[in-house]
């Protein structure tokens, strides 16, 4: 239960990680029996991406500016189609497999850096009695 996870943010990027090894993988194959566990593994990983990015947000946030924060968390979402944009262009040029290995490679470059430079992703997040969250 959510109760039990106290490592938020290493559950979280390493979610983000299985999607994106997953995706470099699938980007490579060209085994329709082996893509069906990969897209199955990609679909794992973004459902704990998914999950945690509002989870953390709500938990660590003060009271008074959970919807503030939880603004500019759907701020960033809804620039997804940006993303999809360039990768579309890309697929049109290089291909989508290209395309695809090129998404999963720098997605697995920031989580690494985000991880590396911000260590409170590796730190547990701790709930008071009253539900507040904080990162020792």
């Amino acid at each position: 239960s959510a109760a039990n996870v106290r490592y938020h943010g290493r559950l979280y990027a390493g979610g983000t990680t299985l999607c994106l090894v997953s995706l470099l993988l699938f980007s490579i194959s060209r085994s329709y029996l082996l893509s069906l566990p990969i897209l199955l593994t990609i679909g794992i990983g973004a459902g704990i991406f998914s999950s945690l990015q509002g989870a953390i947000v709500v938990l660590l946030a003060p009271e008074e500016l959970r919807g503030k924060a939880l603004g500019v968390m759907s701020l960033a979402i809804g620039t997804g189609p940006f993303g999809a944009l360039f990768l579309g262009i890309m697929a049109n040029i290089k291909g989508a497999t290209f395309a695809l290995g090129l998404n999963g490679i720098a997605g697995l470059v920031l989580i690494g850096l985000i991880a590396f430079f911000m260590p409170a992703i590796r730190r547990p997040i701790l709930v008071d009695v009253e539900g507040h969250g904080f990162n020792p």
